[in-house]
């Protein structure tokens, strides 16, 4: 599942995998 996060007006698409997050 991936989700959108905007950090400091930057946007990430974090991907979460078995309940872990990466960026």
């Amino acid at each position: 599942m991936k989700y959108k996060v905007t950090l400091n007006g930057t946007t990430y698409e974090v991907e979460v995998e078995h309940g872990s997050a990466m960026l």
